[in-house]
């Protein structure tokens, strides 16, 4: 009697154990089906318009409108006089368009020249658009040193893809010495914008200890928040974690 007794909690925790490993297998094969979906979803580059400078100017949110309404006729009238008047935002803007072949015809010549002028005078965009033009060689000599510089002066001037791409350099040492406390330095700015890539990689920082102090609350609190925004990889980070509790 007194062994069953002894025996009957450790019956119980070999149910409740059971009982995890099935929930873990479970959401594991969640997040890995939401994965697979988000990645077929996803476009094949990130976002560059995204962490643009407010829309202040009337000019600018008619042609936001009417961008998003794929009215691009329109758009190109409010746009292209600007852009040739001298207009650094909207000259970065057409360069974009012509990056994305968005109511022109995709010329990565003509957005790396649109670009050129647009970031001589400050432009965020432009210069984070010509920081991916010179590391993919799009319209220009491939140049890691000159992406690594155009994707810098995009981040200081507090573009938030800018600020992933670069923080993405510093992790993998791409164009740059590797350097693991520049990455969190530059992810750390972009993941509060809402940059997904930069959640997951900042998520992966913490996780390993590699440029910050590990911090497995912290890795799991980003790649949830990355994870719930789609991105394929910190959906199955955050699902492995579950399972393994890394």
């Amino acid at each position: 009697m007194g062994d069953a007794l002894h025996r009957a909690p450790m019956m119980r925790q070999t149910h409740w154990t059971r009982a995890r490993q099935a929930f873990r297998r479970a959401f594991l094969g969640i997040f890995i089906c939401l994965a697979a979906a988000a990645g077929t979803a996803q476009t094949a580059g990130p976002d560059a318009t995204s962490g643009a400078e407010p829309e202040t100017d009337g000019w600018l949110q008619e042609f936001s409108s009417l961008r998003d309404q794929q009215r691009y006729r329109e758009a190109l009238a409010i746009l292209r006089p600007r852009a040739n008047a001298g207009d650094a935002r909207a000259q970065g803007l057409l360069g974009d368009l012509y990056t994305r072949g968005e109511g022109v015809p995709e010329d990565w010549a003509q957005a790396a020249r649109w670009s050129h002028k647009a970031a001589e005078a400050g432009d965020s965009l432009a210069m984070h658009n010509l920081g991916r033009a010179y590391e993919l060689g799009q319209g220009l000599r491939q140049d890691l040193a000159e992406a690594v510089r155009y994707y810098r002066s995009s981040a200081e001037a507090g573009h938030p893809t800018a600020q992933a791409r670069l923080g993405d350099l510093y992790v993998n040492g791409t164009g740059v010495e590797q350097d693991f406390a520049l990455a969190a330095r530059w992810l750390s700015k972009a993941a509060p914008a809402g940059d997904p890539g930069a959640q997951n990689q900042l998520g992966f920082l913490h996780a390993t200890g590699q440029g910050v102090v590990k911090d497995l609350t912290a890795a799991e609190r980003w790649w949830r928040i990355a994870a719930t925004a789609g991105n394929p990889a910190a959906q199955f980070n955050l699902a492995r974690m579950y399972l393994t509790g890394l």
